[in-house]
Formats: C-alpha cells, structure tokens, sequence
C-alpha cells in the first residue's frame, strides 16, 4: 500500500510541474505579443545636416522626443527632424516637423505602419552645433 502511495505521490508531482510549466509558457507568450513597441534611447550631434541610424518599428504610430541644446548664445533658431521610411535601397520621406534649437521638443507621426525607419537632422548652414543626449524615439 505504502507504495502505491509514493507513486501516486510522485505521480500528483509531476502532474503539477508539468501544469507549473505550462502556465508559465502561456504567461510568457502573453508577455511578447502584449509588448510590441519598439523604443529607441539615443543621442545626437550635428553642425551638418545628419541621417541617423534605421530602426525597426514594430507599432503604427512613431514619437520622436528631446531636449535640444545649442553651442550659439541665446539661439532663437529652428532646425527640421524629419522621418523617413526604408523601402530597399530607398528612403522615402513621411514627414518633417520644425522645432527650436533649444529646450524640449516632440514630433509625431501617425499611421505610418510597421517597418524600418530613419530620422534626419536639418538645419541652417550657420556653423552652429547641436545636440542632445536624451532623444526618444518609440512608437506610442
């Protein structure tokens, strides 16, 4: 009797590890279908107009966040980011926004779908650096 008990025992054991096993499985499947923004944290520099690195969006919307500083005193200027979409050897632009040189600034495009992207940098030819080592870009 005492072991049947113990095979029962392990029996009911295994029973629930496997049920343990599943169940985190199907949390972690959750998990990755739950989680399909993509979110970029990088910085810039640039005196020149600048193309930045392409990067996989996986989201319909993209956000482009921040805080400009500029090398000129008291810098009233504006400079252009602008979102381009890969397509082969082609980027296509999507759209541009205009921001000031200095402080906060936030672009956002929507409904351009999943896909590779790039952002430029335009500005004046004026010699002027700027730069920013808290850029955001992410879909939302």
């Amino acid at each position: 009797m005492k072991m049947n008990f113990k095979s029962s025992k392990k029996s009911k054991d295994c029973k629930r590890s496997f049920i343990a096993s599943v169940l985190l499985f199907i949390f972690m499947l959750s998990l990755s279908s739950i989680v399909y923004a993509s979110s970029y944290t990088t910085t810039v520099d640039f005196r020149k107009d600048y193309n930045g690195s392409v990067r996989e969006f996986n989201g319909n919307n993209i956000r482009y966040t921040a805080t400009m500083s500029s090398d000129k005193k008291n810098d009233s200027g504006t400079y252009v980011v602008r979102l381009d979409r890969e397509s082969g050897i082609w980027a296509f632009e999507v759209g541009r926004k205009t921001l000031k040189r200095v402080g906060p600034g936030k672009a956002e495009w929507s409904n351009v779908g999943s896909g590779r992207y790039r952002l430029g940098f335009e500005k004046a030819d004026d010699n002027v650096w700027l730069s920013s080592k808290n850029v955001v870009i992410k879909n939302y």
